[in-house]
């Protein structure tokens, strides 16, 4: 684990303020390129901490599925729990284990001390109509994710006021990035419709709170 307090610009330095040490948390992912879908080394913690090891297509299937940082780590800080209580055998990749992660509403069950997986679990899932509505419903939060886009624009400049330093735009758009895609729903509705309602000039600004408790302006 790196020792390091700051992020470490290219001129050497530093910048943004790293968590610290009592509290850092790392998560290592192998991804085997090229290995034509078969992985010999398993998951696991080998002495020097816990390492997820997969193929470049669970990988896809993973940042696919989990496409926010928050719904990433969670997923991967609940496999490290079920694999240190609970041996697991998978047929077939490492994506059915995120397709029973998926079934379980974003949770392992961890009731036994032997776990065997089949290799139709994540297809399955993904042809369930509950998960086709779920993808649909999710079109929505894509309009959060563009606000980061266009607040991250390193051309973009500000109306008026000073400008924001790097540290005070980075820990903005963090706490924006830290959102789940159900939040995301709910805050990229409530975005897309007071931009409609500024354009009719009906309001100017709203307050947004996210289900995590984060208190947006607009």
């Amino acid at each position: 684990m790196s020792q390091a307090a700051n992020v470490i610009l290219k001129d050497g330095s530093p910048a943004l303020n790293l968590p610290a040490l009592a509290s850092r948390r790392t998560h290592r992912i192998a991804v085997a390129f090229g290995s034509q879908g078969q992985v010999p080394i398993r998951s696991g913690d080998s002495g020097k901490g816990f390492v997820h090891v997969m193929h470049e297509q669970s990988f896809f299937q993973l940042l696919t599925e989990l496409d926010t940082i928050t719904d990433l780590v969670d997923c991967l800080t609940a496999k490290e729990a079920l694999v240190t209580k609970c041996a697991v055998v998978i047929e077939g990749p490492e994506s059915n284990l995120l397709g029973l992660y998926l079934f379980h509403g974003r949770t392992f069950p961890i009731n036994s001390d032997f776990m065997v997986l089949d290799d139709t679990i994540l297809k399955g899932i993904t042809q369930e109509p509950e998960f086709l509505r779920r993808k649909e419903a999710d079109s929505e939060s894509y309009v959060w994710d563009r606000l980061i886009e266009l607040l991250s624009d390193p051309n973009a400049k500000t109306i008026s006021g000073p400008e924001p330093t790097l540290t005070d735009t980075e820990l903005s758009l963090r706490a924006m990035a830290r959102e789940t895609r159900l939040s995301r729903r709910v805050l990229g509705k409530s975005v897309r419709e007071f931009l409609e309602s500024a354009k009719s000039k009906v309001i100017r600004s709203r307050v947004l709170v996210s289900p995590g408790g984060v208190i947006y302006v607009l």
